[in-house]
């Protein structure tokens, strides 16, 4: 049965997920500047990689269970970021004791969530959290969070991967192909919750965001503001400088959709348009009717995998050559579902 909105009022959690490069930081800054929504200004991504690894910390209602369970937790890439990018974390026992003898996933992960996003206070505002790659546990996060919402943003794969190469020098192809199974998977999966599920168009976000904004508040069962119409801080930081066109600009960049259509690179749109066929279509996107499903083989999609991670770990701007070899290696080697390197092996039907 499809699920239904409670009668309650929600408060969370919020998860926007979304491929990568698909606006998810841009929706969430927008909504972030509601005053009843608060992000983690770091994703997460560890939930699956907790539910994985949970049992085997014992109850962490005992202190060296839960010690032993932060001692490993802290390591995972969103703590790294936290301390860069916001300032000192939440100590062992301050968490242990915000948990209140309660010591689930659930419990735990919202103990933090609100310490982070400094809701611990209030009952009316919606704690929420922007990974991307929870695109991929739909199903987990509902069976963490049985009245979660999900905001599940969607751009043009062309433009997508086309952005991908840019920005991080990815293989357009293997982002297609992973584009048509991962957003077919997430959607599927997202419809299954039925009223606590929102599709979102990147392309009628930035061309027309006082329409999407005022639905995705509907959605939130929170009023409107206007103030979401103008970013107060720009959605791209500045350690991502010349990877997107959005970095530094307070405005929404309504003109950056469709670039694909510019004529320049025809031979490439068309095979990107072979491998996301049926997904493009079931998106709502246009499409060539006579365009012949492909899809690339394992071999093809590891080979270019590889060079993916090689290109990455070269075209990073935030750390040296050797400091992106330790930051995304802790992202690989603690689980973390991370973009750069997993591929999941799904078809769409």
């Amino acid at each position: 049965m499809k699920g239904k909105l409670s009668d309650m009022p929600f408060n969370g959690p919020l998860f926007v997920v979304g491929m990568p490069r698909s606006g998810t930081k841009l929706l969430r800054t927008l909504l972030n500047q509601h005053p009843n929504i608060s992000f983690l200004s770091v994703e997460s991504e560890f939930l699956p990689n907790w539910q994985r690894r949970w049992a085997s910390f014992g109850p962490l209602s005992e202190w060296n269970n839960f010690e032993k369970f932060y001692n490993w937790t802290t390591k995972l890439t969103y703590f790294y970021l936290y301390l860069e990018e916001v300032g000192e974390q939440i100590s062992a026992r301050a968490w242990f004791d915000a948990c209140k003898g309660k010591f689930d996933i659930a419990t735990v992960f919202e103990t933090l969530a609100k310490h982070d996003t400094g809701t611990t206070k209030t009952t009316d505002v919606i704690w929420g959290d922007k990974s991307p790659s929870y695109l991929r546990s739909i199903p987990l996060l509902n069976s963490i969070y049985p009245d979660a919402r999900f905001i599940h943003i969607v751009r043009d794969v062309r433009d997508y991967a086309i952005s991908l190469k840019r920005g991080f020098g990815k293989d357009p192809l293997r982002s297609a192909q992973r584009w048509s199974e991962d957003v077919h998977t997430g959607n599927a999966e997202g419809e299954r919750l039925g009223e606590r599920y929102k599709l979102v168009r990147y392309e009628e976000l930035v061309a027309t965001p006082e329409i999407t904004l005022r639905s995705l508040c509907k959605f939130l069962e929170i009023d409107f503001k206007r103030d979401l119409l103008r970013l107060e801080k720009p959605a791209e930081q500045e350690f991502e400088q010349q990877r997107g066109v959005g970095t530094g600009r307070l405005d929404i960049v309504s003109d950056n959709i469709y670039k694909w259509r510019n004529g320049k690179q025809t031979k490439l749109i068309c095979e990107i348009e072979a491998l996301s066929f049926a997904t493009l279509e079931e998106m709502g996107y246009e499409v060539d009717p006579k365009t012949q499903p492909k899809r690339l083989s394992e071999y093809s999609m590891a080979a270019r995998q590889f060079l993916d991670g090689y290109n990455i770990l070269r075209s990073n701007t935030r750390f040296g050559f050797f400091e992106a070899i330790k930051f995304y290696g802790r992202a690989y080697w603690t689980g973390a579902p991370s973009h750069l390197f997993k591929d999941q092996n799904r078809t769409p039907k």
